[in-house]
């Protein structure tokens, strides 16, 4: 059994001996490796790009497979730093690249054998600002008999955007994250909301974030009867019923408020229900208080009669 063991042992010291030495022969090599960079800009104060250009490059390395492997390792995630002019055209070359690529690999042993794109073209142009209001997209759910008192106000109330002239042409709101909140009963004081982040690197916000104040109050119903009207009649008509009961769902605050005189329900006669010889008409409402988030009233339709 001891034997056996020597003998495995020494088995597997050849195989990792002759596994580094195979490793070492092949890494003492020319090899060409691909590596991706990432592409930083430095855009002069008052420009913007007027199309985004490439945010990475393809660079082929040429190297001993040695140097390759530990120059590459050491420099994944750098990124080349492009410094840009004020010049509204600009072209970025190949040689400019490989240049920083060197600076960043500080080798003697490994060149750049080739880069894609083989030069960065740039167009900046000068930076337009607009200001659009900040447009809620908060999902609430209350409880039941509570809704919103007030609506709801951000502070700031409006971002400011950044970017070029043909991009904020068609914006004209800037909207918050979704957020959702349920079973809300009380007022929310000054609750940071994130806004949605710009798609396009080229936009720029001048917030990231706004506050919400929302009050909330309690919500009950109020009954009252309020006369039918006739509209569009030529004639005296008598309607069946002349007056409808009306419940409406109101805040607290408003509920002093809130008479028969602010809703006005009505049947409308024009001549094709006179000539159809039909007697009855549906009830509608023409005037009802914006405060009111509910109405419903009995019945849905009222009879008339045109007086002789």
């Amino acid at each position: 059994m001891n034997k056996i063991n020597k003998d495995r042992w020494i088995f597997i010291g050849c195989v990792v001996v002759a596994t580094t030495f195979w490793a070492m022969q092949k890494l003492s090599n020319n090899y060409k490796f691909i590596q991706r960079y990432s592409v930083r800009y430095t855009i002069p104060n008052g420009k913007v790009f007027k199309r985004q250009p490439t945010s990475t490059v393809e660079v082929t390395l040429v190297g001993l497979g040695w140097d390759i492997v530990t120059k590459s390792a050491k420099n994944i995630g750098d990124k080349i730093e492009v410094e840009l002019s004020a010049d509204n055209n600009q072209l970025i070359p190949s040689s400019a690249i490989a240049e920083k690529i060197n600076s960043l690999l500080a080798s003697n042993e490994i060149s750049v054998s080739q880069i894609k794109p083989s030069n960065i073209n740039i167009l900046l142009e000068d930076q337009a600002n607009k200001k659009v209001p900040v447009v809620s997209k908060m999902n609430i759910e209350f409880l039941p008999g509570f809704f919103i008192k007030n609506e709801i106000r951000f502070t700031p109330d409006s971002v400011v955007l950044t970017g070029s002239q043909q991009q904020l042409k068609d914006i004209n709101q800037w909207n918050t994250e979704i957020v959702y909140i349920s079973k809300l009963n009380k007022n929310i004081v000054e609750m940071p909301v994130a806004l949605e982040s710009p798609k396009s690197e080229m936009l720029r916000l001048d917030e990231s974030m706004v506050r919400m104040n929302l009050e909330v109050e309690e919500y009950t119903e109020k009954i009252f009867t309020v006369p039918l009207r006739v509209k569009n009649s030529d004639s005296k008509v008598k309607s069946i019923p002349n007056k409808v009961e009306v419940r409406c769902v109101v805040g607290l605050s408003k509920f002093d408020l809130l008479t028969e005189e602010d809703v006005e329900l009505y049947i409308n006669l024009d001549e094709s229900l006179i000539k159809r010889n039909v007697n009855i008409a549906p009830i509608s409402i023409s005037r009802l208080p914006s405060f009111v988030r509910h109405i419903s009233y009995e019945p849905a339709a009222a009879k008339f009669f045109v007086l002789k």
